[in-house]
């Protein structure tokens, strides 16, 4: 009996000395070669950043890095990052249970019978026979899943089918540009949160806005977005489907431009964990970032014509093993980037399809002169006017939370302002230069030039003086004068000259290089003489653009408001 013990003993040290080892770590191999392919033709497949093959890449991975993303590129369509994972048993996991079998059985077979005595009894034997079974049992049960859960015992599919590219829509001619006007995040703390999954195909197959599962592990601190990250995004994305005019050769008009605002409502992060582990590897994961987004799609004199809600997910983008802070929050906003990329390609296709990207032409009223004229005396000046009295001939223009400027043109009342900043405005609200205010009325408007005419109940008024030349000289002086920002900030005149003249719709517009904001439109462009050349109009806002401003000639705005000297 002592014989049988020693050698039921030895065979047990043993089997425990061969499943501690483990049939998966000793055969099982470390890496494995899995082929890439692309469903559309000519795509390029980047791997670690460099170009692996076109159409179909062979790659050699480590089983130890559980999760790899691959990107597919073609001229033209949308950059795909495709993401996968270790998620099929290798046959090295079969030969890890029978190990696991073998040493339960070897605990059950020595210390359950083969240390009983010839004394015991029956009962006492099959006591502790059970008893050793759950020995064996657990403590092979617990080498099971350790070895199951090691990624060598998993593998890849053999072969990787990266989905088609999506065509990238670009700008057709006779479409208008998109401009971003505003972008915010009115998400609440609730609204921003993480989702673990256990697998990519949980994560794909998530349905927007629907998720039960909350996970930690991104940090709120890790987690902060800035709203320029938005901004910066649509404005890369437009750029890309040509829809902002880089070659600053277009400005923005009633007739091609379109402008946008986004307000960002729910953001969750996608993050697909592993559930191996390994005392030698380093498994990563994958992220994906799902967006809800209100968007307005608002005319030229920004005025909501439309609105969109978008519920998207981007594509998977790998993390590393323990990612620094920094370097997570570059691939979360590339995250964000590839989804408004996705998000952008939705909204040009319901435009499209809406007919609202086509190039407007304006007919009938709106192009037609004013009916009938409006005499206004001539201002006569004893002496060339000095650069500090030209703020008593500007005023600040209030219209439902927009800030804008005007310009005197009577003693009795009359004011320009351009019309895309009281389009709408029941009550417009003037403030004098003095700071006192005043309830103005709309006279007439030209969409075409996007100017208009109000009046003030006042008299004694000092007004400007509009140009009737139609050639004024480029490279001249001129100042723009108005309300910079805010109303808070008051009235302010920068400098510059007029560095361009061009036409558009029927209109002469002069281009300044004079620094001018949304606060300054409406109000005038004019020369040292302070006789009004031009009335801001609009800055040329878009990727990478700065620095020019356009006013509408004054002897158009003359015309198009029917008003006439006496």
């Amino acid at each position: 009996m002592k014989f049988a013990l020693k050698i039921g003993s030895i065979a047990t040290f043993f089997c425990l000395l061969f499943s501690l080892s483990g049939c998966v770590l000793l055969f099982a191999p470390r890496h494995q070669r899995v082929t890439m392919k692309t469903a559309t033709p000519d795509a390029h497949i980047i791997f670690e950043d460099d170009t692996v093959g076109k159409n179909k890449a062979k790659l050699r991975l480590s089983k130890l890095k559980v999760y790899y993303g691959v990107t597919a590129e073609k001229e033209g369509y949308k950059t795909r990052r495709y993401g996968f994972e270790l998620h099929k048993l290798s046959p090295a996991a079969i030969l890890a249970v029978l190990d696991v079998a073998v040493f339960a059985g070897s605990i059950i077979g020595v210390y359950g019978g083969g240390n009983s005595t010839g004394n015991s009894t029956a009962a006492e034997i099959d006591k502790r026979t059970a008893q050793a079974a759950r020995v064996g049992f657990g403590l092979g049960g617990g080498l099971a899943l350790s070895e199951l859960l090691s990624a060598k015992a998993w593998k890849f599919d053999k072969v990787q089918q990266i989905p088609a590219l999506i065509p990238f829509p670009k700008r057709d001619s006779n479409e208008k540009f998109l401009l971003i006007n505003t972008t915010g995040v009115d998400a609440r703390k609730g609204d921003i949160r993480q989702v673990n999954h256990r697998s990519v195909r949980q994560s794909v197959a998530a349905e927007p806005g629907r998720h039960t599962k909350r996970g930690i592990g991104l940090t709120h601190e890790k987690m902060e977005i800035e709203q320029t990250i938005f901004t910066n995004g649509l404005n890369q994305t437009l750029k890309k489907m040509n829809f902002i005019d880089t070659s600053n050769t277009i400005f923005p008009n009633v007739n091609n431009s379109l402008y946008i605002n986004a307000k960002i409502k729910r953001i969750t992060f996608h993050v697909s964990q592993g559930r191996f582990h390994s005392s030698t590897s380093s498994p990563n994961a994958l992220l994906s970032v799902e967006l809800s987004i209100d968007w307005d799609i608002l005319d030229f004199y920004k005025q909501k014509v439309h609105s969109i809600h978008t519920n998207e997910i981007s594509d998977n983008f790998q993390l590393e093993y323990r990612e620094k802070a920094e370097d997570l929050g570059e691939t979360i906003n590339d995250a964000i980037k590839d989804n408004l990329e996705y998000a952008l390609i939705g909204i040009h296709k319901e435009l499209k399809e809406k007919g609202m990207l086509a190039m407007t032409k304006l007919t009938g009223a709106e192009v037609a002169p004013a009916t009938g004229s409006i005499e206004i005396p001539k201002p006569v000046f004893a002496s060339e006017r000095k650069i500090n009295d030209f703020y008593r001939s500007s005023v600040t223009i209030k219209a439902d939370g927009k800030v804008g400027s005007g310009a005197i043109i009577s003693a009795d009342g009359y004011i320009v302002t351009s019309y895309h900043l009281i389009a709408g405005i029941k009550q417009i609200q003037v403030v004098f230069n003095d700071t006192s205010k005043a309830v103005a009325e709309f006279v007439r408007s030209s969409a075409e030039g996007d100017i208009a005419l109000i009046r003030v109940k006042r008299t004694g008024l000092e007004p400007f003086l509009l140009s009737e030349d139609t050639d004024p000289e480029i490279g001249g002086d001129v100042w723009a004068i108005g309300t910079p920002k805010t109303a808070e900030l008051g009235q302010s005149i920068s400098k510059g000259i007029i560095s361009g003249i061009r036409k558009a719709n029927n209109v002469t517009m002069l281009q300044t290089d004079a620094s001018v904001n949304t606060g300054n439109v409406g109000g005038a462009l004019v020369n040292k003489q302070g006789v009004v050349l031009g009335i801001v109009s609009s800055k040329l806002e878009g990727y990478e653009t700065q620095g020019i401003g356009f006013a509408v000639l004054a002897y158009d705005v003359l015309a198009k408001l029917g008003l006439k000297y006496r």
